[in-house]
């Protein structure tokens, strides 16, 4: 499945991998096939929850019944609707709108399969008896686990490191009027609601669910706090920071993926809001596109089984374009081409990585089909919490760090950003929308801006952006 990235270190996945095992039992891990266990020292695969397929809507009865057929314990569950509203009078069942219509996932688990094999086997069996829809969309497949831009396993490319006195904040900060009339939505980790009062570029910023800063005890693997923020706290903030410099009057929400929309909760502790079930992310992306914003960023993402388009995702393209809403994800960072979901698609903004000159791509960037255009993502300098941090991966395991309201982080969580930034300042400056923003600005990062082994850029210090 993997296109050989160089490897990561070895204690950062092993690491992480038993602090999946830890918080998340029931997840599994495969080795690089997608469909064999991984045993230690090699790369991993997929992450999907055991026991859990999801089959297309127009296909998932002639899957149960498949399955039924060959001696499997079956249950379809119901989803509950996907609502959206201002008030109780105005509710709109997102599942049924005309351009999801057909499109949302069925649910299906299935008792007593074999662990980490039996999902892909059963997955690959049904695909030889029902093919693909029109846009290559699988009739089944697990019910995939996406990270937050994952390297290795489940981190950015850095953990957060302190600022020194010679580092600068980045981006520059454009003119105060710059992004007026837009609206961007953040899909993360949450806000850091303080940090508003820390730094004027974060003013009038908005959140859904508050990004706490430590309610979590990593060495424990329990709801407590331990008196360190918890690893990925701050992460939305980072990214809101970002955008805000580039369009300091957009209007702008930090929304938190972990949330489920649909009120269907897993019942398991996350040691951080770095795990987020496939189904969940395209239910924020719809409420956002709905509710008016035409800008989502988002930096989260992962691989699936046999490199499919998750089934989760189906109808999400006629869905944006219904609202001129335009998606700008993460292309990940493991060094490989291999698709990373959502950045893959063709209707995405995918964004890799460029070192800290702005001239190369970032050792840890995903390239090829995740990576439509390429910022600055590495030593990005912003916003970011109060307090201590302990560090979490080798070799800095048990490393106190001490953060007073900025860090530095590097990733192509944080390279997305600038140009979702960009999109909201070019659709203020130009009056055009957002799907009309994207297409100006890859064609002037095509032919302007496409750096010899590299490919198309976008940097805020470009002067013919039309910002």
């Amino acid at each position: 499945m993997k296109s050989n990235p160089p490897d990561p270190d070895p204690q950062i996945l092993e690491h992480q991998l038993g602090l999946i095992a830890a918080a998340h039992p029931n997840i599994a891990v495969t080795d690089a096939s997608g469909g064999q266990p991984r045993e230690a020292g090699q790369p991993f695969g997929i992450l999907f929850r055991e026991g859990q397929l999801i089959a297309r809507a127009d296909v998932a009865d002639e899957v149960a019944r498949l399955l039924q057929g060959r001696g499997h314990q079956v249950v379809v569950h119901d989803t509950q609707p996907l609502q959206a509203g201002i008030a109780d009078t105005d509710r709109v069942d997102l599942d049924r709108a005309q351009e999801m219509g057909g499109h949302v996932p069925t649910l299906l688990t299935i008792a007593e399969c074999e662990p980490i094999r039996g999902i892909p086997e059963i997955c690959r069996l049904v695909r030889e008896s029902i093919g693909p829809d029109d846009e290559g969309f699988p009739a089944i497949s697990p019910q995939h686990v996406f990270s937050f831009t994952p390297h290795g396993v489940l981190c950015p490319a850095t953990e957060p490191a302190e600022v020194s006195r010679k580092d600068r904040i980045y981006p520059a900060i454009r003119d105060e009027k710059a992004g007026a009339g837009t609206s961007v939505a953040v899909l993360d980790t949450g806000f850091i609601r303080s940090a508003s009062g820390h730094f004027f570029w974060l003013h009038g910023i908005t959140d859904v669910d508050p990004d706490p800063l430590d309610h979590f005890n990593l060495g424990a693997m329990s709801d407590t706090p331990d008196g360190f923020i918890d690893p990925y706290t701050g992460h939305g903030t980072f990214i809101a920071g970002i955008i805000r410099r580039i369009a300091p009057a957009t209007d702008l929400q930090v929304r938190r993926l972990d949330i489920d929309l649909r009120q269907i909760l897993s019942g398991s502790p996350s040691y951080s809001a770095d795990i987020v079930d496939e189904m969940r992310i395209p239910d924020h992306v719809r409420r956002a596109a709905w509710q008016g914003y035409p800008v989502i960023s988002l930096s989260a993402g992962g691989y699936t089984l046999d490199d499919l388009p998750p089934i989760s995702f189906r109808g999400m393209a006629k869905a944006l374009a219904r609202h001129q809403s335009v998606l700008v994800a993460a292309a990940g960072n493991d060094s490989s081409s291999d698709p990373f979901w959502p950045a893959a698609f063709d209707w995405t903004v995918g964004v890799g990585a460029l070192d800290a000159t702005s001239t190369a791509v970032a050792d840890y960037s995903n390239t090829g089909v995740n990576a439509n255009v390429f910022a600055r993502g590495s030593d990005i300098v912003n916003a970011y919490a109060c307090g201590d941090y302990e560090c979490f991966q080798p070799p800095d395991v048990g490393t106190t760090r001490h953060f007073h309201g900025l860090a530095k982080w590097s990733g192509t969580s944080f390279s997305t950003p600038i140009v979702a930034g960009l999109v909201a300042a070019r659709m203020a400056a130009q009056n055009e929308t957002a799907p009309a923003a994207v297409a100006a600005l890859l064609a002037v990062a095509a032919a302007s801006h496409d750096l010899p082994g590299v490919g198309p850029t976008l940097v805020p210090e470009y002067t013919d952006l039309g910002i």
